[in-house]
């Protein structure tokens, strides 16, 4: 009786890895229907962090929730991380990346989130993790087309691979934070913080790039239901998608939820076959499949570990 309760309670965290994969699944539907509402590509990787950083400080302070001193550096690391992906999406098509392999590059993240945990953390690796990973390769090569390479600029590609090594170090960096025992809202909102001050500070940078407004332009004259759509985005993709992972990676090996993690597109080609009339082709099917059947494989061995 004592091993299945324990195998439950590890189950539930690996859902809020799952949740988190799967609320990161709306991260580009949303942003498509957000940039139809008028909203720059700069703006919906800023606005959504401030709607976030606001309506958390009013309890932040009341409750006086601050982080130890030990913790400050961690935080700062993680805020720099996601910054960094944010920056790498944005100027990866802008220096000549496609949007097939930025997205490509990004979501090999299992392949370096496995070497980083397995150096640095020090994270035992088996061989569920090493089938997994690759299914979940095979399965993003299957939903994005690989040959679009020929496509894209030598700048643009090693910008979108260091897009991909920052989200594999977000998904370690929030994974460790977690595992120390720290609060996931000490973590999402100082380290949110941190991100948003770093994309203010670059924001003149980004401008010296490119003058195009649908990537750069940050008009607030918006309508009522933009501001109350890109405020909605904030608190989903924001708030609950980041509690979601930092509460379940406290038990979750840090492997296993980069590969969980990797439902993201398969969320997101479902929700714009659904909502955007985008074709759901056979390429998408397969590769759901396999990311999938690498999700099935690492939550079971997870599991059945817990009740050993």
């Amino acid at each position: 009786m004592a091993r299945n309760d324990n195998s439950m309670n590890i189950s539930k965290y690996y859902w809020f890895v799952i949740a988190s994969g799967a609320i990161s699944g709306l991260i580009v539907f949303g942003g498509q229907v957000l940039a139809g509402l008028g909203f720059s590509l700069y703006q919906i990787s800023t606005l959504p962090y401030l709607a976030g950083i606001i309506i958390l400080t009013g309890y932040i302070l009341v409750k006086k929730i601050f982080p130890e001193k030990k913790l400050i550096p961690m935080l700062i690391l993680y805020g720099f991380i996601e910054t960094g992906i944010i920056l790498c999406q944005f100027a990866a098509p802008i220096l000549g990346a496609s949007i097939a392999v930025t997205v490509l590059l990004l979501y090999i993240q299992p392949l370096w989130t496995t070497i980083i945990s397995a150096l640095l953390l020090k994270e035992k690796i088996n061989r569920n993790n090493i089938i997994a990973c690759g299914l979940v390769v095979a399965g993003v090569l299957f939903l994005i087309n690989p040959f679009e390479l020929r496509n894209t600029t030598l700048a643009g590609f090693i910008v979108a691979l260091l897009g991909g090594i920052f989200l594999a170090g977000w998904v370690t960096a929030g994974s460790h934070i977690s595992k120390g025992g720290n609060r996931p809202i000490i973590t999402m909102y100082y380290g949110n913080l941190i991100a948003l001050v770093l994309l203010a500070i670059s924001f003149p940078l980004a401008k010296l790039f490119t003058g195009n407004l649908s990537l750069v332009g940050y008009s607030l004259e918006k309508s009522l239901i933009a501001w109350i759509a890109i405020i909605t985005f904030g608190i989903v993709t924001y708030l609950v998608n980041h509690y979601c992972y930092l509460k379940g990676t406290r038990k979750v090996p840090t492997v296993s939820a980069g590969i969980i993690m990797l439902v993201e597109p398969v969320v997101g080609a479902i929700l714009a076959a659904v909502f955007l009339h985008q074709p759901i082709t056979i390429g998408i099917i397969i590769g759901g499949a396999l990311i999938l059947s690498a999700n099935y494989l690492v939550i079971k061995g997870g599991t059945d570990v817990s009740t050993n």
